[in-house]
């Protein structure tokens, strides 16, 4: 499935702690816009309350503590019953 856009922390160690940086601030605006739908596997399905777009969240290094960086994506169709977080 691919995805539109893509948002992705970085997490790096600063000052003896990891610290989220790269899409941070631009994942935590847009998720303030999104409506739940699904949660499972680490991972959530989205809709955009104002341009009905589904996006999905999800930790693609989820063996990394806390699940690792977080990647929220847009996706190319409109149809949450078609939703694969994590697609081969």
């Amino acid at each position: 499935m691919p995805f539109l856009t893509e948002l992705t922390d970085v997490w790096i160690f600063r000052d003896g702690k990891m610290v989220a940086e790269g899409g941070t601030k631009a994942i935590d605006d847009l998720l303030a816009k999104l409506v739940e739908l699904k949660r499972g596997n680490w991972a959530t399905l989205y809709r955009h309350v104002e341009t009905g777009e589904l996006w999905d969240l999800v930790y693609p290094q989820s063996e990394m503590h806390g699940g690792g960086p977080r990647q929220l994506r847009r996706l190319d169709h409109n149809h949450p019953e078609k939703w694969d977080p994590y697609p081969n």
